[in-house]
């Protein structure tokens, strides 16, 4: 029974070493630039859809879509011992999948923290960008069409978008309130949510007469979001 139990604590004891000799450091979009540059051949992965991927993303990535089945096996051809770094739109996804490459063996993680949206707020380059979507000017004539104005910056990925969007609905249908709500996709407008620098999602942005009184980043409560939006409405 006692070299049993020495048995298992040598097992958990090891099993411990292995799990902490995993680094995962998640650094600005500025400091992920110069790091994969320094590196000849950077392992370095874009976990976003297909989709994402076609609409700009960093020179030499490789897309490996953190949804998919095969993500684990695909990984698993990596260079365990060498770093990989790791990124997504918003930093959410890869997130998550920094903490399974470090299950997987990986010892040097790198993650970008705020993803795409951050690159792109700080004006670094992206490899096959479309630029499509709806100008910044576009977007100024369409705000100031009404006298009220809340803008919903979203991606169909996002979780606490989805969460958000029947609340909005209602917003939108409140006679009382009388707000025109706009919701915007920064896949699909990625060079405005840049320009206006849109760094996370949701985020919101409350405007009057063309001209923006307040915003919000990150989900936010029904209740909560009308209450923000009668306190800042002016007459």
């Amino acid at each position: 029974m006692f070299k049993l139990l020495k048995i298992l604590s040598l097992g958990l004891l090891l099993f411990i070493s292995c799990r902490s000799s995993a680094q995962v450091k998640k650094v600005p979009a500025a400091i992920f630039k110069t790091a994969i540059e320094s590196r000849e051949n950077p392992q370095l992965i874009d976990v976003r859809t297909p989709e994402e991927f076609e609409q700009g993303h960093l020179n030499r990535a490789q897309n490996i879509n953190w949804n998919d089945d095969d993500f684990n096996s695909r990984v698993n051809k990596l260079d365990k011992n060498q770093p990989v770094y790791v990124y997504c739109q918003g930093g959410g996804r890869s997130a998550s999948a920094a903490v399974r490459l470090a299950e997987l063996g990986f010892k040097d993680i790198v993650d970008m923290e705020g993803g795409v949206m951050a690159w792109r707020v700080a004006d670094l380059p992206l490899e096959e960008t479309n630029g499509s979507g709806m100008s910044k000017e576009a977007y100024q004539e369409l705000i100031g069409k009404h006298k009220y104005v809340l803008v919903d910056f979203y991606a169909e990925w996002c979780g606490p978008c989805k969460k958000m969007k029947p609340g909005l609905d209602r917003i939108a249908q409140d006679k009382k309130l009388a707000f025109e709500v706009i919701r915007i996709d920064v896949d699909e407008h990625s060079s405005l949510a840049k320009a206006l620098g849109i760094e996370g999602l949701p985020t919101l942005k409350m405007y009057q007469a063309g001209t923006e009184v307040w915003h919000h980043l990150g989900y936010i409560e029904e209740q909560k979001l009308k209450t923000a939006l009668v306190d800042h409405k002016k007459p």
